[in-house]
């Protein structure tokens, strides 16, 4: 019993750096909730949404920092996305998936999706998230 007391307790402390590893703010779950202001509409791209600075998952493009671009808006005349109206300046809370197109409609201009990321959104609400992790 004595001889597998040091075996246990090396095998404890060579289990004890890959925990602290598996703890780290790069392994973070990424908040399941997002904040953006909508900045308008573009007929190839969709909602277009200046995205908190919190969460990086938009692009610079102009003047904004942080821009993403909502495919599943439902008509550019009313900013509908997801069930929801909004109206530029409004700051709306979203969840998303990435989506590997633009949008697709019809466009009259001869225009190109602008080089943002694309995202379907979904649960669009103009109250706050809960508390996140990121926060």
């Amino acid at each position: 019993m004595r001889q597998l007391l040091p075996t246990f307790g090396l095998l404890s402390l060579l289990a004890l750096p890959s925990c602290i590893t598996c703890q780290g703010d790069d392994d973070a779950p990424a908040p399941q909730c997002y904040s953006a202001t909508v900045v308008g509409a573009a007929c190839m791209d969709g909602l277009l949404l200046e995205v908190d600075a919190r969460y990086p998952i938009g692009a610079a493009h102009g003047s904004f920092r942080n821009l993403v671009a909502a495919v599943n808006m439902a008509s550019t005349d009313s900013l509908n996305v997801a069930g929801h109206v909004v109206r530029a300046g409004q700051v709306i809370y979203f969840a998303y998936q990435p989506s590997a197109t633009a949008r697709q409609a019809f466009c009259p201009h001869n225009t190109a999706p602008l080089p943002i990321p694309h995202v379907v959104l979904s649960n669009v609400s103009a109250t706050g998230c809960a508390a996140s992790k990121a926060e």
